[in-house]
């Protein structure tokens, strides 16, 4: 195993004593995600998780949760722009989806 620390996201907490990598928070995300944003990727990159053999969760679709992202996600990308244009749109120039 790799002797490094052990640093995670800003979401879950690791034993700093900890070395090396861990698989134990591989699926943190199932809880941790709204069901409509685990809906929408799935809809979005379903045929490369299939691809990768990938499982997807297949829960019924959020209909309230997929309507409040649909209304304030748009308000996320136009504060995305205004505040670092220059970052935004270098993302869209080298993000190409399949």
């Amino acid at each position: 195993m790799l002797n490094v620390p052990r640093i995670g996201p800003s979401n879950f907490h690791h034993d700093a004593k900890k070395h090396g990598i861990s698989a134990d928070v591989s699926d943190v995300w199932r809880d941790k995600l709204p069901a409509a944003d685990i809906w929408i990727c799935e809809k979005l990159v379903g045929r490369n998780m299939e691809k990768m053999n990938y499982e997807k969760i297949n829960r019924a679709v959020p209909l309230l949760g997929i309507l409040k992202w649909l209304l304030l996600y748009p308000m996320h990308v136009l504060g995305v722009f205004v505040m670092n244009p220059g970052i935004a749109a270098r993302v869209f120039r080298v993000t190409k989806l399949d």
